[in-house]
């Protein structure tokens, strides 16, 4: 069993990432320019930033006359240099889960698009704008649960099994600030009788684990999966397909109650100078090419309804039959509830989880 300073130094949070690849032809919008213009994208690093150098960079700097320049980080980070930018933003395309553009909305940071500038949205599931009008998402995740294939006897299938006394010690996850904890609240909250509206009870349930570590991404538990400290974890279905890829011993479960959705956006800040050249690069990023290629190479769902994933990557992707079993959370509500719900959880579990 771990120690008390043993405990404390597994739950430190690491630093959120997001991956994601792609290629394909993609149709260009008609916009005029005049000479080189330069389009800042803020994204994560690693694959996701090699994917768009790779795939999408070449072909759309020649048809452009642009050149991509990265504004690399943490989401939170990154949104967070937005917001203080206010007005002077140097970024034209933002990219995230959904939970900040709730807030960028709210706060008058992100501008809505002109969708004749963006004719792949014409071919987007119903599902895939989620935010009127201010920008769009270009995948969909689920958080869900994962496991240790060699350890884990009983494979967890739904949220309450992390109580379960085999597990409750032996988890990992989402830090505090990590944008799926609100709706990791809500479910405990409705697993203890109260609801969205009702957390008490859910700050009562989540109070009764003992995680051995909180993070922001897979790369901070991977290791104590493999030394056996964390049998089972609360992440995204991507990111343990792509753990799989690498030979960890590990599978996931979408809960029979249904898994977290959650978008990957990208949303163009009003300040941006280059908006109609913005527009065509997420444009460029919802072509089914593309998409396709997204998929195949992470694991995320496309948007794009015209996309059709091979059997094999359809059952390891947000896509087809597990559409039918994902819940959508109200972001708007959530954003609202932020602060109060981080105070919440810092002052009513966390010191019950060290």
């Amino acid at each position: 069993m771990a120690t008390n300073k043993t405990r404390r130094s597994f739950l430190k949070t690491g630093a959120a990432g997001v991956i994601g690849a792609g290629a394909g032809a993609f149709a260009a919008p008609s916009i005029v320019l005049g000479q080189t213009r330069t389009l800042t994208i803020s994204t994560w690093g690693g694959d996701t930033e090699k994917a768009i150098k790779s795939f999408v960079l070449p072909k759309f700097e020649k048809e452009h006359k642009a050149k991509l320049v990265f504004d690399i980080g943490s989401m939170g980070a990154r949104y967070n240099k937005i917001r203080a930018q206010k007005g002077l933003s140097t970024v034209d395309v933002f990219f995230s889960t959904d939970e900040p553009v709730y807030n960028g909305m709210r706060t008058g940071l992100f501008a809505e698009v002109n969708k004749g500038n963006i004719p792949n949205m014409a071919d987007l599931h119903d599902w895939a704008t989620p935010t009127d009008g201010f920008g769009v998402g270009y995948g969909l995740i689920t958080f869900g649960l994962a496991y240790h294939t060699g350890l884990v006897k009983n494979p967890p299938t739904k949220w309450a099994d992390m109580w379960r006394k085999d597990i409750r010690s032996k988890l990992a996850l989402p830090a505090l600030f990590h944008s799926l904890m609100p709706a990791l609240l809500i479910r405990s909250a409705e697993l203890g009788g109260g609801s969205a509206s009702n957390l008490a009870p859910g700050l009562a349930q989540l109070s009764k684990l003992k995680p051995k570590k909180l993070s922001y991404f897979w790369t901070a538990w991977a290791p104590l999966l493999k030394s056996g400290d964390v049998h089972v974890a609360a992440d995204f279905d991507y990111y343990i397909e792509g753990m799989k890829d690498k030979g960890y011993p590990v599978a996931w479960n979408n809960p029979t109650d249904k898994g977290f959705a959650t978008y990957q956006h990208l949303s163009i800040p009003k300040a941006s100078k280059n908006k109609g050249l913005a527009e065509a690069f997420l444009n460029a990023m919802l072509d089914p090419g593309v998409q396709e290629a997204i998929a195949n190479k992470t694991y995320q769902g496309p948007t794009n309804k015209k996309v059709k994933l091979k059997p094999a990557v359809a059952a390891r992707s947000t896509y087809g039959d597990r559409l039918k079993n994902i819940r959508f959370f109200d972001g708007r509500s959530i954003d609202k509830k932020r602060v109060a719900i981080s105070e919440m959880l810092k002052t009513k579990v966390l010191p019950n989880w060290s």
